[in-house]
């Protein structure tokens, strides 16, 4: 096959053409290179046919890439060859097919702009075709393919997001399986239903209660560490005994390969060890209490069974998504107050500095700090005496879902998916940072004022039940957390800058207030006399 025929003596004059070759395939999730490695055959097999020369650094590939608008990768491989076509002295340019080189079409337009400013003839194995660039027809048959490539890549993406929002919308799943869940399927391979998993399921119950009890996300992921090993452990003791039996060959396998999968039941979501944020996140997906997301937004009910109760699930997040909870690398708690007492001047969360003292850090503020040896006695001796208080057991009732609490959580939800919607769009690029900082900016506070409001209304669990006589004699025994909750169910703690001299003082509290009293402590303090 012969290049059409150019009219330009520079190419004419030129006895062996100098080709340049360019490989991709979109997928290859098992790296095999089968595709690329197919079009460099073929590609070499013209080559030599044509008695062109291909050099060794003019061969560039982008395997498992992919070259539509939608792609999250560079083409390390494309852009390399844009700068060599610029700056080597070449004649043909090989592609399996338009849509192989590029599936954008402002881009393909400057590409042959580019060979058609550089002299370089185009030449696509799949039509067997050598093009001139210079040329009107060709040129134009070279966009069409290009406009081609980029419509195919719209039209498919509109149909996976139709295909997606019917199936949000009628509740079904879509994507990964979640944590916790399993699919059932016909004997053709469609989609049934979507089920509770039967290990995993009780693991992430186990996991909701544990945090909805405080305990800290990187104590949990340990323990669930070393309940994975353990299990994993016992099914490869249990696996080796059954394959030490006489049973046919079949029969072992089957049974080694059950108890195998059985041990990975302590398995974080994608297979290997958890940690901290594994746990926060599959925590905080409302594919648990059967709500279908779709883009960041609530749309409706889901088609399948939830499977954490939804006061939990809300209380949970609330926890996960306060303000105030430390992000550290060492989430243990330590000082009660960490986080439950708050600056005086900026109201942001004091945080324990040196491990001496506790102070504001905020930046432009930093304007209080208190030694945890003088604040946490003082406050202590507050709560001890509310504690034994005669009205201090209705506090740690179980409260009902009243229509306060009801509309604090769905604030609190609306707002929540407004701002996952402009996540969304940032991430499609169709929201610029500017306007997604905008958008933060004015989300936030209210996201955070309305979390406050749910906690204000909730009992939380780790203190239901517990009597506030036999709590008040047995404070020092209490583990932190459980200290650090009983202070901020009783009192808003608000630390104000020192005054005179050194010494700590109790007026510095004066800020202070109980849980559902407008009076401060200093205005309870001065109406006492």
């Amino acid at each position: 096959m012969s290049p059409r025929a150019t009219g330009r003596p520079a190419l004419h004059a030129v006895t062996t053409l100098t080709a340049v070759l360019y490989t991709r395939v979109s997928m290859d999730r098992r790296g095999r290179r089968k595709s690329v490695l197919e079009q460099d055959k073929d590609a070499r097999a013209v080559v030599a046919d044509e008695g062109w020369s291909l050099p060794d650094d003019a061969c560039f590939t982008d395997n498992n890439r992919s070259a539509s608008r939608f792609a999250t990768r560079p083409r390390v491989g494309w852009d390399a060859l844009l700068e060599y076509l610029a700056t080597h002295p070449v004649h043909v340019l090989i592609v399996w097919e338009v849509s192989r080189a590029e599936r954008k079409l402002g881009p393909w337009v400057a590409v042959l702009d580019l060979c058609r400013d550089r002299k370089i003839l185009i030449h696509v194995l799949k039509d067997q075709e050598t093009y001139d660039p210079c040329k009107t027809r060709d040129r134009k048959s070279l966009a069409q393919d290009g406009l081609n490539a980029e419509s195919e890549t719209e039209l498919l993406s509109e149909r996976i997001r139709r295909d997606k929002r019917n199936a949000a919308a009628n509740g079904r799943p879509a994507g990964i399986v979640p944590y916790g869940y399993m699919r059932e399927y016909d004997g053709h391979g469609h989609y049934l239903r979507q089920v509770p998993h039967p290990g995993q399921v009780e693991v992430l119950r186990w996991m909701a209660e544990r945090v909805d009890r405080g305990t800290p996300l990187r104590r949990i992921a340990r323990i669930l560490n070393e309940r994975r090993a353990t299990a994993r452990r016992e099914a490869w003791e249990r696996a080796r005994e059954i394959g030490a039996t006489d049973r046919p060959w079949g029969e072992r396998w089957k049974a080694v390969r059950d108890v195998v999968t059985a041990g990975r039941v302590w398995d974080a979501p994608r297979g290997g060890e958890w940690s901290h944020s594994q746990v926060r996140v599959t925590l905080l997906r409302r594919t648990y209490i059967a709500e279908r997301v779709h883009q960041g937004e609530v749309i409706g009910p889901a088609k399948w069974p939830g499977l954490i109760d939804e006061d939990r699930f809300l209380r949970i997040r609330g926890r996960l998504l306060d303000p105030a909870r430390r992000n550290g690398d060492d989430n243990s708690l330590t000082y009660q107050l960490s986080g439950g007492a708050l600056c005086g001047v900026c109201r942001s969360p004091l945080r324990p500095q040196a491990r001496i003292n506790y102070r504001c850090e905020k930046s432009g503020c930093m304007a209080v700090a208190a030694k945890v040896r003088d604040l946490d006695p003082a406050v202590d001796r507050f709560i001890l005496a509310r504690l034994r208080q005669e009205d201090a057991a209705p506090v740690f009732a179980t409260q009902s879902s009243d229509a306060a609490l009801e509309e604090a959580r769905r604030t609190e939800r609306e707002l929540q998916a407004e701002l996952d919607e402009y996540y969304d769009l940032a991430g499609a690029r169709r929201l610029s940072p500017a306007g997604l900082a905008a958008m933060e900016a004015r989300l936030r506070p209210q996201i955070e004022a309305a979390a406050r409001r749910v906690r204000e209304l909730s009992v939380p669990a780790v203190l239901r039940g517990l009597d506030p006589i036999k709590l008040a004699d047995t404070w020092p025994d209490n583990p932190v957390y459980i200290r650090r909750e009983v202070i901020v169910a009783l009192a808003e703690i608000v630390l104000s800058p020192t005054g005179k001299g050194f010494r700590f003082s109790v007026q510095r509290l004066a800020q202070s207030r109980w849980r559902g009293d407008e009076l401060t402590w200093g205005e309870r303090w001065e109406l006492a006399g």
